[in-house]
């Protein structure tokens, strides 16, 4: 059963779907989506879920078996709430290869 109301749900709920974002350059080092106004490091150094800085390389992946499929990193409060849930906001968490 899909776990609500954790971090990660929350800033699902929030964002456009990992992936989908629009960046556009905001300011120095930065770029923020046009559609849903999520901030991100031009490192590309930011959470694929939430805003936090992301420390450990993942995947998410749609939890229907779609072909969607994004790769990048994740904070430390949104790996935890993946790896206690089946499946947030239709996403799971795979390990990066």
């Amino acid at each position: 059963m899909p776990l609500q109301g954790t971090w990660a749900s929350r800033w699902l709920d929030r964002y456009c779907e990992p992936g989908s974002h629009e960046f556009a350059a905001n300011g120095p080092g930065e770029r923020r989506c046009g559609i849903c106004n999520k901030y991100e490091l031009e490192s590309g150094g930011t959470c694929l879920v939430c805003g936090l800085p992301g420390s450990f390389r993942c995947v998410l992946e749609k939890a229907n078996g779609g072909s969607i499929i994004v790769d990048g990193l994740i904070c430390g409060p949104c790996r935890d709430d993946f790896e206690q849930a089946v499946a947030i906001q239709g996403w799971t968490l795979g390990r990066a290869g």
